[in-house]
């Protein structure tokens, strides 16, 4: 069996003098210590090489600049003013303590509960809510429309041929107050319509875990006829004239409101889509409103403090990484409340006119009047949440530019 290759044994020479590293290929004269004469050739010079490289040191320390301690820093000369944020925006504690606060209510509202309940529809073939791309049904369903109006039960069998898929809400009892049905439709559409309550009453008594519904839960509308134009007071006085008299009155029309079921059946996805659609309601409230500035404009898309709810709610399903295309939607968003935020500063500066003088643009001043309407408090608290969750601080410099 053959004898492996040994390894060479280092010689003294060797180990007197350091490697640094590296091997030596070249040789080396053997001269004495104390020779201080010119070298002759290469082998002397680099033997004074290395001798003058053994009196080096190893390892070599830069002095270190932070030892040096720090002068008396130089006060700032006094021409320079110090910046300060402007007076109506609100203050950086307010807004840091509410950017934490959030985002606990946004993990805490991820959490289930002890009591987990499925999101139930309340009947059967009933939705909880109306379909996703349908911006006018989202609508009634915020302003607290039953559930028959946002969401349309089967065609019946037997219907004009003219109409098969046309939707019409006047069948179900919820008619603008600008649009007029002739007395004949208004009979036949009425009459089918007690057969569908009946038919509703018969087979939703009970929802499909068991339990009865609770007919406090929806909003019973009755049918509107077409109202002339004319003063606010005289339309109160032929809408109570109209009303029976009986103990059955119908209910006024009350927003719905964001509740924990229903903001957990609502992911990401759909929650940006409905602040789209609070954006695009708040622009058209904004393009009416200053066009027929200084007057307070009560529009039918005026953002209210339920809106104002929802907003706060649907942000708090909005993940923390959104795209370019979502956080455009969010800043939109933003911008429109700083707008509303102009408008209703222009409004204290000029001063608003007489509730008279303003009925005549009002559609409908009873339910949604300026005591509703989304004050400067959930405004600030919609721009802030974006801002800072989201990072886009600039808001907080637009915001100052457009209200200074």
């Amino acid at each position: 069996m053959s004898q492996g290759v040994k390894r060479k044994e280092p010689t003294s020479d060797e180990d007197d003098s350091p490697s640094y590293g590296l091997r030596q290929i070249l040789p080396v004269a053997n001269l004495p210590g104390d020779f201080d004469g010119e070298p002759q050739d290469g082998l002397q010079y680099l033997f004074t090489v290395r001798r003058e490289n053994r009196k080096l040191p190893e390892f070599t320390r830069v002095p270190n600049p932070y030892e040096i301690p720090d002068g008396v820093p130089k006060e700032a000369p006094a021409s320079l003013p110090v910046p300060k944020a402007a007076p109506f925006l609100p203050a950086r504690e307010w807004r840091e303590t509410l950017s934490r606060r959030f985002k606990n209510f946004q993990k805490n509202i991820m959490q289930p509960t002890t009591v987990v309940q499925r999101p139930d529809s309340g009947g059967r073939g009933q939705k909880l809510f109306p379909e996703k791309k349908d911006r006018e049904a989202w609508w009634s369903f915020l302003e607290g429309a039953p559930p028959s109006v946002w969401d349309t039960p089967r065609a019946p069998k037997k219907q004009k041929g003219g109409r098969r898929n046309q939707r019409d809400i006047s069948a179900e009892g919820w008619v603008p107050v600008h649009q007029e049905i002739p007395a004949q439709e208004r009979e036949t559409e009425q009459e089918a319509e007690q057969e569908y309550e009946v038919e509703v009453e018969q087979g939703y008594s009970t929802n499909a875990w068991g339990r009865r519904d609770n007919p406090a839960d929806y909003v019973v509308y009755a049918p509107e006829a077409p109202q002339p134009a004319s003063s606010a007071s005289s339309v109160v006085k032929d809408t109570a004239s109209s009303m029976p008299t009986s103990s059955a009155v119908p209910s006024p029309q009350v927003a719905r409101e964001p509740t924990p079921k229903l903001i957990r059946s609502i992911d990401h996805r759909l929650a940006l889509h409905l602040l789209m659609y609070f954006t695009y309601w708040m622009i058209l409230h904004l393009e009416i409103s200053e066009a027929r500035r200084p007057s307070p404009v009560t529009s039918k898309y005026m953002p209210t403090q339920a809106h104002a709810r929802w907003m706060f709610s649907l942000l708090s399903r909005v993940d923390e990484f959104c795209s370019a295309d979502e956080m455009s939607t969010l800043r939109a968003l933003a911008r429109s409340c700083i707008r509303l935020l102009k408008l209703r500063q222009g409004r204290e500066r000029s001063g608003s006119p007489s509730r008279n003088d303003a009925a005549v643009v009002v559609e409908d001043t009873e339910t949604r009047g300026p005591t509703n309407e989304m004050d400067d408090t959930s405004c600030w608290i919609i721009i802030s949440i974006i801002a800072n969750t989201w990072g886009q601080h600039d808001l907080w410099t637009d915001a100052e530019e457009m209200l200074a």
